[in-house]
């Protein structure tokens, strides 16, 4: 089994006081599809929003590992524009 293309762990985030999301972890492994699935305001947005640096105003903490990007979440809106510009590596020939 490959390394996945996107490991998140323990995605928290907190909106002053108000805690939004609550150690969210997954994987996504190359060539898979992953569906977030829940009702209004459960947090599917959001959880996209952190991820693409677009949750203004809000602390967020955890990890998240895409393609060969370690941290996502500590990159700069520039480096983010980056690592979406080139993409993952596309996998090697059987």
């Amino acid at each position: 089994m490959s390394a996945p293309l996107l490991e998140v762990r323990d995605l928290t985030l907190h909106r002053g006081s108000r805690k939004i999301l609550d150690a969210v972890s997954l994987d996504l492994a190359p060539g898979e599809t992953l569906a977030l699935v829940g009702e209004s305001g459960a947090g599917k947005s959001t959880i996209s929003a952190a991820l693409m640096g677009l949750a203004d105003g809000a602390q967020v903490a955890g990890t998240a590992r895409f393609d060969d990007v370690p941290d996502l979440l500590a990159l700069s809106e520039k480096g983010r524009a980056v690592a979406a510009r080139e993409g993952p590596e596309p996998p090697a020939a059987a």
